[in-house]
This record gives structure tokens, C-alpha cells and sequence, in this order.
């Protein structure tokens, strides 16, 4: 799920996924609610750049910064 959500962010580009939008793309069967998500962002901020992860309130997420992806 975690490497799903940040490669969503990464393909907005710096532009705010929906709520919508994550649930969509990491969990399409409807498991998960705004408090998980919650949470499954604070331990990436723990894991990355703590500010690299923004959220707009009652909007989504975006990356605040540019990151490369290594294939």
C-alpha cells in the first residue's frame, strides 16, 4: 500500500490527490478509512523526509518536494 501511495503522489506531479483518488489506487476493495491512511502516512514520514509528504485538510496528499524513482 505505502509504495502505491507514493507512487500516485508521484505520478500527480506536486498536484493534490483526492481522498478518492488513494483509496482508489491503493485499496479498491474498501478496507481502509481516513484514520488508516492517516497513520500508514505518519510511518512514512518516519521512514522519509518528514516534509515530503503534505496534506491539504478535507482534500488529499501531494509531495512537497521532487523525488526520483530508480527503475
Amino acid at each position: 500500500m505505502e509504495n502505491s501511495f507514493l507512487f500516485l503522489l508521484y505520478e500527480k506531479k506536486g498536484e493534490v490527490a483526492s481522498y478518492d483518488e488513494i483509496f482508489l489506487a491503493i485499496d479498491p476493495e474498501n478496507k481502509m478509512d481516513r484514520v488508516s491512511l492517516k497513520s500508514m502516512v505518519y510511518r512514512l514520514k518516519k521512514k522519509l523526509d518528514y516534509d515530503i509528504i503534505k496534506n491539504i485538510s478535507a482534500n488529499g496528499y501531494y509531495l512537497s518536494k521532487e523525488i526520483y524513482i530508480n527503475s
